[in-house]
């Protein structure tokens, strides 16, 4: 679990390179993940270069959150 800041951007570090699929899913507050399905979910291809760094920021799509139900 990662934590978005209020601008939108997170901070995940030692990532290998290659492709992946950035999962989203928001919450209610004060609601627990494990217990309580997500109120919307969304996600989107990100891709970590060869030679990416801690330091090298790397732009990712926007992430359309769409409403979740069983």
């Amino acid at each position: 679990m990662v934590n978005i800041s209020d601008d939108g951007s997170l901070n995940v570090d030692s990532i290998p390179p290659g492709t992946y699929t950035l999962n989203v899913s928001a919450l209610k507050p004060g609601s627990r993940p494990r217990e309580n399905p997500p109120a919307a979910i969304g996600a989107v291809k990100v891709v970590v270069p060869e030679g990416a760094t801690p330091q090298t920021q790397i732009s990712v799509d926007e992430v359309v959150l769409r409403t979740y139900s069983k």
